[in-house]
């Protein structure tokens, strides 16, 4: 069992589901990024970490902002990274495949493992070609997670299956990410079929914002919930502190109430 996939098993033997924020890496500021990240690791074992492309395909206009606001700093790749190891979670990079083809796969894996990077995420890489970079993962034992989306098939769900470690990543709507008003409702049917192939923790994210969407998705059967738009809403003019820790308590204490 790797890191990832054991802290996901035990924040959700304590809590009834694994809570994933994700924040961008230097976003709003270095600084705050890491007042945020500290923060969020208080409800987390696991963090998702964005690493700024210009062309972010599977993001919506929040996350797009970021990405936006953090290029414009021209922080070098390295600096990105490292400004993750401020953090006390296991990290999960989340990128698009062009950087790593710029930096070249065997330097990027080294990068990122150099700075206790555990899990691997290219939303634009399918599973079908990323046999070169799950190789590369492997022999630093670091998880490759892969997407499962409404419309895909079993037979492919089976592959990325096979070839995710830590998590699956179910994507729980159709389109980018995003806050949404209410849950995808079909998406129990995808839960459901994945996990009648694999016993691999399922974490679904795009669109959670709310606690009634977590005890939604949590009763269908995900593991694990990534959260990602409102918290970078909370966050895009600065970290307040006790602002952030009170949207973070009201998000997990309406699962916690509601379930127990």
């Amino acid at each position: 069992m790797s890191r990832i996939e054991d802290s996901i098993r035990v924040e959700k033997d304590s809590r009834g589901y694994a809570f994933i924020p994700y924040l961008m890496s230097g976003f709003p500021s270095e600084e705050d990024f890491i007042k945020a990240g500290r923060l969020l690791s208080k409800y987390s074992r696991v963090m998702e970490i964005g690493i700024p492309y210009s062309d972010p395909v599977a993001d919506g206009p929040t996350i797009q902002l970021a990405h936006n606001a953090v290029l414009m700093k021209k922080l070098k790749l390295r600096e990105l990274i490292a400004l993750s190891s401020e953090i006390k979670a296991e990290k999960v990079i989340m990128t698009y495949y062009s950087p790593i083809h710029r930096t070249g796969i065997d330097k990027f894996v080294s990068l990122i493992n150099e700075y206790g990077i555990t899990g691997l995420l290219v939303p634009d890489l399918p599973v079908e070609l990323a046999g070169e970079l799950v190789s590369k993962c492997r022999e630093y034992k670091i998880d490759n997670i892969f997407l499962v989306s409404p419309n895909t098939r079993e037979e492919r769900m089976r592959l990325v299956s096979l070839n995710s470690n830590g998590f699956i990543y179910v994507v729980q709507r159709y389109g980018v990410t995003g806050e949404s008003k209410e849950v995808y409702g079909p998406i129990k049917e995808v839960i459901v079929k994945l996990r009648s192939i694999t016993n691999k923790p399922i974490g679904v994210g795009f669109g959670v914002s709310r606690g009634e969407h977590i005890k939604q998705l949590v009763e269908m059967g995900a593991d694990a919930i990534i959260v990602g738009s409102h918290i970078i809403n909370t966050i895009k003019n600065g970290v307040d502190e006790k602002k952030l820790d009170e949207e973070i308590k009201d998000l997990l204490i309406k699962l916690k109430d509601k379930l127990s």
